[in-house]
């Protein structure tokens, strides 16, 4: 704690944060946040909106602003000092105000969500439970804010970086989840340690999540179950004091560049990554490799502008996705024609019924082709494996079980972040 800070904060009006600001501040704070050492002044919240920017030219996709009501707003000013403080009354840090403003909540939802569609829990947030006003400027830090449980298993990036090193390890990968964990995570993560010869941090986000989500609490016990379901010095544990916006893309390129600040290597970005579900018309709020696809066009800036410039000698960030187009293509054309020579072979199902899932086409729209026609293709598959068990085909059955086997074994992990992450969330 800085006691002179401190002292001097008793000389300024105060305001006292709410769950989202804490879990900014200390994000903030602590470096997870880097390069910011602020709540965004105007321009810098402008240049994000438009261009995923700050005004500098840092690449930083999420406006992180210090919302006020308009009552509190009237007795501040530009050049003001303010303290935060949490809900408990200890002061935590000095705001030097830069900017006070009121911005356009539906223009910020727009450009951030996509959307104002209310069912969106970001959308939702900031038109209805939000302050209008945003208060601007860099930040003193008096203390870390405090937390009374998992303390053993709270790092910041500095410390996390540090017990990194102690243990030896240089790749590791970064999963990221705020569910409880399930046997095909396990399986997953597993293999892209293995593919990658890395270690894993399994990283939940213990700051706000998704409305309805399983408490932080229930999920932490889970967690540390399944860490012993893994290799000794394969996998540790780390809770990140993260508030999620459910943004989407733009929250999978906030995330990755999070994760290279807490010194990981790789980051593994799932189907629908940050995905909040269906807009009020049952329709997805974003395409399933929309997180791939924004990852897929900034991860050379992030490995330059994250590790170059600030992070020395880590190493560079590769994001596993299914946007490796042309290797997914291929695995899923084969896995299709696989099961439809089978199909052809063993089932009732004529060559007329399948001509409808051949494709000989490329691109990223041909993979979403080739996947959804995967996911129907398994379907019919798993029918007519049941109708044979009733007739007792035990060869046929035994055949297709196989086929299934040679399927799972053989995909790299790459792919199966996309293909399996649909059953996971």
């Amino acid at each position: 704690m800085d006691i002179e800070l401190k002292n001097e904060s008793l000389n300024y009006k105060s305001w006292v944060l709410n769950e989202r600001q804490i879990c900014d501040l200390e994000m903030i704070l602590n470096g997870g946040f880097s390069p910011l050492n602020c709540f965004l002044n105007r321009d810098d919240y402008e240049s994000v909106l438009s261009s995923m920017r700050l005004k500098n030219g840092s690449l930083w996709p999420i406006p992180i602003n210090l919302d006020v009501n308009e009552e509190f707003s009237r007795k501040i000013n530009p050049g003001d000092k303010l303290t935060l403080k949490d809900r408990e009354g200890f002061s935590i840090a000095i705001i030097d105000i830069e900017d006070i403003w009121n911005p356009d909540l539906k223009k910020e939802c727009m450009s951030i969500y996509g959307t104002t569609d209310n069912t969106h829990p970001g959308v939702d947030y900031l038109l209805n439970q939000s302050n209008p006003i945003y208060v601007g400027g860099k930040i003193r830090a008096i203390s870390k804010p405090n937390h009374y449980d998992y303390r053993e298993i709270r790092h910041d990036p500095k410390s996390l970086k540090k017990k990194f090193k102690e243990l030896g390890w240089s790749n590791i990968v970064a999963f990221q989840t705020r569910n409880p964990l399930h046997k095909a995570h396990v399986e997953m993560t597993l293999r892209a340690t293995d593919e990658l010869d890395a270690k894993l941090l399994i990283h939940p986000v213990v700051g706000m999540t998704k409305p309805g989500d399983v408490d932080h609490y229930t999920r932490v016990r889970c967690y540390k179950h399944v860490l012993s379901k893994y290799p000794d010095d394969k996998a540790i544990l780390s809770l990140i004091p993260l508030a999620m916006r459910m943004a989407g893309p733009r929250e999978a390129l906030w995330h990755a560049i999070i994760r290279k600040n807490y010194g990981c290597s790789h980051f593994i970005v799932g189907r629908d990554h940050a995905g909040p579900g269906l807009d009020s018309n049952g329709k997805p709020f974003y395409g399933p490799y929309a997180a791939q696809e924004i990852l897929n066009r900034f991860s050379p800036l992030i490995e330059d502008e994250y590790e170059r410039s600030r992070l020395g000698s880590w190493g560079a960030l590769i994001l596993i996705s299914a946007m490796k187009m042309d290797e997914a293509g291929t695995l899923l054309d084969k896995e299709n024609q696989d099961i439809i020579d089978w199909l052809l072979t063993h089932s009732r199902i004529n060559a007329d019924q399948l001509e409808v899932f051949k494709s000989s086409d490329s691109g990223s729209e041909t993979i979403r082709f080739l996947d959804e026609n995967n996911q129907k293709l398994r379907a019919l598959l798993t029918k007519e494996v049941e109708f044979l068990e009733s007739g007792d085909k035990k060869n046929e059955v035994l055949s297709a079980y196989g086929l299934l086997r040679s399927m799972h074994h053989r995909r790299k992990v790459s792919d199966l972040v996309g293909l399996l992450q649909q059953s996971l969330d």
